[in-house]
């Protein structure tokens, strides 16, 4: 299987629960449509499902995507203007278990 790692496929690195809890929680109080991102996150993941073993990824991988969907609009709490960029912001100085930018 490939191994997914934060320096090809994410900025994030996620080990464990309580890393996909914090981006949960992040996701609920910056969103501004956080059913929406369950819901991108609900199809990512089912097209991850049917893809994985032709595609060849380990279960890693699916933590990223999941954490991806649900992060993709945090930025719209710092302006809807652009807020793809301003999530990265808010996921840098987001101080959470298990949730860390990768260098």
């Amino acid at each position: 299987m490939t191994p997914c790692n934060a320096e090809t496929y994410s900025i994030i690195q996620m080990a464990s629960t309580p890393a996909l809890t914090s981006v949960r929680q992040l996701a609920d109080r910056c969103d501004d449509q956080p059913v929406h991102s369950r819901n991108v996150a609900k199809i990512a993941l089912s097209l991850f499902e049917n893809l994985q073993k032709k595609l060849d990824l380990d279960d890693s991988c699916r933590r990223y995507l999941e954490a991806a969907a649900l992060l993709t609009n945090v930025g719209v709490v710092v302006s809807h203007s652009k807020h793809h960029l301003h999530s990265y912001y808010v996921i840098a100085i987001q101080n959470s278990s298990g949730l860390r930018i990768a260098k």
